[in-house]
C-alpha cells in the first residue's frame, strides 16, 4: 500500500503490486483519536456514578428478603420450599415486562422512567415490612418485580445510544459490580437493622430493615430524577463536537455490515444511531444467548434469596444452630465482594485483551469445579467449615464473573443493525425467568438432599450446561478455530471489537499522516480501512 487519501466519508485505497495500481472504495471504521477517548471518559464520569447507584439500590432491594428468610419462615410456618416459591413471584412479573419496560422507557425517557421505577419498588419494599400474610408478600414481589424489571433494559436503552461495545463492556461491569457492592453492603446493614432496631416502635428488626432501605430507595429516585439525563444532547460536560464525535463512532458500529456506502454517509451526516427494539426477536442469536444466560443466571439467583442460611448452615453445622444470624450476615458479604472484584476484573480483561472465549472457559470450569466439589468439603461444621466457606466463596467469585460474560454478549454479538439494546432486553427476560426456578428448586433440593448447601453441586451442572452451549455457538458462527487462536475479540467474532489489532495497527501506521488532517470534518482523525469486495 502506497498511499490512502480521504474521500469525503470514505476512503479510496492505492494498490500498489509492483506492476500496476488499483483502487478500491472501502468503508471507513473510525478508530479512536485523543478527542474520542476524552469524550468517553467525560461521559462516563457523567453517568457511570447515577447508574451504579441505581443498581447498588436495585439488588438491596431485591435481595434483602434473604435477610428475613427465617422470620418469614416462621411467621407463615414455612418450609425451605415454601420459601423458595415465596421468591419465584418476583421472577414472575420481573421476567414478563423486561421487554414492554425497555419499550416505555424508550417513550418517556431514561430520567423520567428510572426515577418512577425506584419509586414504585421502594416504596412496595416498605410495605413489605408490614406484612403478616403470605398473600401481601406475594402482591408486594409481584409489584417489586414488576418495577424492577425495567432497571436493566432501560439503562441498557440509555448507554447503547452512544457508547459502542467495548465501553459498554466495560461499563457494565462496572454496573454490575455496583449492584454486588450493594449486597455486599446488605449483609452488614442487615446485622445491624435486624439486631439494632429490634423492638423500637414495636416493630421486629428485619421489619425495620425494609422499611429503612425502602426509605433509601426513595431518596435515590430523586438524586436519578435530578442528576439523569434523556439523552447525550443533555449532558452539560461535553461540548457540541464531543457529542458529535460519540454519535458518529456509534453510527459507523451500528451500521449492518451490507451497508452501501451511501447509507453510511447518510447515516454519519444525520449522527443518529440507530437503535432497533424489534429486530433481536427474530434473530436468533438473542434467543440462544438468553438460554445461555439463564444456564449462568439459575446459580446465581439460587445465591441471592439462600446465601445467609447457606452460610450459616456451614458455619454452624448442618443444623446451623452453632451459628447466630448476624455472623452470617456479616459473611454473607464476602462472597459478594469476591464477586464484585471479579466482574471488574474480567470486564477489564476482556477489554484490554480482547478476548471472551478464554475468559470464559477458564472462570466457567473454576466454577463448575467448585461448585461440584463443595459437598465433598462440607461436614459437620467443626473441622474444616473455614475451608468450606472459603471455597464457597471463589465458587461465587467465578460465578460472578461468569455472569459479566454473559451478560455483554448483547454488545458484542447484536451490535450492527442496532440490535443491542433490544436484544439485551430479549437476552435479559430469558436470562431472568431463572429467578423463577432457582428459588423453588433450591429449596426443593434441600429438601432432598438434606441441607442448602448440599444442593450446590447440581447448580453446576447448569454451569457446565452454559459452557457447552457457549462453545457451540462460536462453531455454529464459525469462530471456534478463530477463538482457539485468539483471534475472535471481546465479541467473539460478531461484534466491532472483533478486528485484527495487528491489521488496524499497520493500517492506521499508514494512513495516519494523511487521513489525520482531512477527516476533521468529520471528527474522526484515523482511518481505519475494511476492504469490501
Amino acid at each position: 500500500m502506497t498511499n490512502t487519501t480521504n474521500s469525503d466519508k470514505f476512503v479510496d485505497i492505492e494498490i500498489n503490486d509492483g506492476n500496476h495500481t488499483t483502487t478500491k472504495e472501502t468503508k471507513a471504521i473510525a478508530l479512536r483519536s485523543q478527542a474520542h477517548l476524552d469524550a468517553i471518559q467525560k461521559v462516563l464520569w457523567n453517568i457511570l456514578p447515577v447508574y451504579m447507584l441505581i443498581h447498588f439500590t436495585n439488588y438491596v432491594d431485591r435481595g434483602n428478603i434473604s435477610f428475613a428468610a427465617e422470620d418469614i419462615k416462621e411467621l407463615l410456618d414455612m418450609t425451605n420450599s415454601g420459601y423458595g416459591q415465596l421468591t419465584m413471584y418476583f421472577g414472575i412479573t420481573y421476567t414478563l415486562l423486561q421487554v414492554p419496560a425497555q419499550w416505555l422507557s424508550k417513550i418517556v425517557g431514561a430520567r423520567r422512567f428510572l426515577s418512577a421505577i425506584l419509586l414504585v419498588w421502594s416504596c412496595a419494599v416498605i410495605l413489605t415490612g408490614f406484612c403478616d400474610q403470605k398473600w401481601q408478600f406475594i402482591v408486594l414481589r409481584l409489584i417489586i418485580g414488576a418495577a424492577e424489571a425495567g432497571a436493566f433494559p432501560a439503562t441498557y436503552l440509555h448507554i447503547d445510544s452512544f457508547l459502542e461495545a467495548k465501553e459498554i463492556t466495560f461499563s457494565w461491569s462496572l454496573i454490575m459490580s455496583a449492584a454486588y457492592a450493594g449486597t455486599v453492603i446488605a449483609g452488614p446493614l442487615a446485622a445491624g437493622l435486624v439486631y439494632g432496631m429490634n423492638g423500637l416502635a414495636g416493630l421486629a428488626g428485619w421489619r425495620w430493615m425494609f422499611v429503612i432501605e425502602g426509605i433509601f430507595g426513595i431518596i435515590v429516585s430523586l438524586v436519578v430524577w435530578f442528576s439523569l439525563t434523556d439523552s447525550i444532547q443533555s449532558l452539560t460536560n461535553l461540548d457540541k463536537e464531543e457529542k458529535q464525535i460519540l454519535l458518529e463512532a456509534k453510527c459507523l458500529e451500528t451500521m449492518p455490515s451490507n451497508a452501501t456506502s451511501n447509507e453510511i454517509e447518510t447515516a454519519m451526516i444525520e449522527a443518529k444511531p440507530k437503535q432497533n427494539l424489534t429486530a433481536a426477536l427474530f434473530d436468533w442469536r438473542a434467543w440462544y444467548l438468553g438460554i445461555f444466560n439463564f444456564c449462568i443466571s439459575v446459580p446465581v439467583y439460587a445465591f441471592t434469596y439462600f446465601s445467609p442460611m447457606i452460610i450459616k448452615s456451614i458455619t454452624g453445622g448442618h443444623d446451623g444452630k452453632k451459628s447466630l444470624d448476624v455472623t452470617s450476615f456479616l459473611l454473607n458479604a464476602i462472597p459478594y465482594f469476591l464477586a464484585a472484584v471479579m466482574m471488574v476484573g474480567v470486564g477489564k480483561s476482556m477489554y484490554i485483551l480482547k478476548d471472551r472465549f478464554y475468559h470464559s472457559v477458564i472462570i466457567f470450569i473454576a466454577a463448575i469445579l467448585l461448585g461440584s466439589t463443595l459437598t465433598l468439603s462440607y461436614n459437620d461444621g467443626n473441622g474444616n467449615m473455614w475451608g468450606v466457606f472459603a471455597q464457597l466463596s471463589f465458587y461465587y467469585m467465578f460465578v460472578g464473573g461468569a455472569y459479566i460474560i454473559g451478560d455483554t454478549v448483547s454488545a458484542s454479538y447484536l451490535s450492527q443493525g442496532g440490535k443491542a439494546a433490544g436484544g439485551y432486553a430479549l437476552i435479559n427476560a430469558i436470562k431472568s425467568s431463572s429467578s423463577i426456578v432457582s428459588g423453588p428448586l433450591i429449596g426443593w433440593l434441600s429438601l432432598i438432599k438434606g441441607g442448602n448447601t448440599q444442593a450446590i453441586p447440581t447448580l453446576s451442572i447448569f454451569t457446565a450446561l452454559a459452557l457447552v452451549l457457549l462453545v457451540l455457538f462460536y462453531v455454529i458462527e464459525g469462530n471456534f478455530m478463530a477463538a482457539i487462536y485468539g483471534k475472535a475479540g471481546a465479541g467473539g467474532g460478531g461484534g466491532a471489537d472483533s478486528t485484527d489489532n495487528s491489521k488496524s495497527d499497520e493500517s492506521s501506521s499508514d494512513s495516519n499522516d494523511e487521513s489525520s488532517t482531512s477527516n476533521n470534518s468529520y471528527n474522526i482523525d484515523i482511518i481505519r480501512i475494511s476492504e469490501e469486495e
